[in-house]
């Protein structure tokens, strides 16, 4: 009896974060992923940059999201946070290739070459993301000095 109490209690803790989760990695990318199973997408999918690594890379943000809602209330979330910021400051400068792109796209029998250079709108995304690690830190900072104020109290064992 007492642990079905216990186990009814833990639900009802994990459940309501679980469905938190869930949608939160939904709005951030899981309506992306229902374009991968559009008829047709093929066509659009040689103008991604980094080839074959978008559904990938996808996955990984909406798992980040998922963790970082999953363990809201713990310092693990700014962590998460943290190292989402520097995955995509990597990712952005490897699909980018350094703020260059450069495409090949077939129109019939021709081929036309497409280059785009936009390394400042480039350093200007990196800054941004380089300000929300750094934010992030100092929300985990803030956390910690919050959890080493709050009186602990022992359980008392009967």
């Amino acid at each position: 009896m007492d642990e079905d109490t216990f186990n009814r209690r833990l639900l009802g803790r994990i459940l309501p974060r679980i469905i938190k989760a869930a949608f939160w990695g939904f709005l951030m990318g899981g309506e992306v992923l229902l374009i991968y199973f559009l008829p047709g997408f093929e066509r659009f999918e040689m103008f991604i940059p980094a080839k074959g690594a978008s559904l990938g890379l996808m996955i990984v943000f909406i798992l980040f999201e998922v963790a970082m809602q999953l363990l809201s209330g713990t310092v693990f979330r700014y962590a998460f946070g943290t190292v989402r910021a520097l995955v995509t400051i990597m990712v952005l400068l490897y699909a980018s290739q350094g703020g260059i792109i450069s495409q090949t796209v077939p129109i019939g029998p021709s081929t036309i070459e497409v280059t785009i250079e936009f390394r400042a709108i480039l350093a200007m995304f990196l800054m941004l993301f380089l300000l929300v690690g750094f934010k992030n830190v100092m929300y985990a900072v803030d956390f910690l000095s919050e959890k080493s104020e709050e009186p602990v109290i022992p359980e008392e064992f009967p």
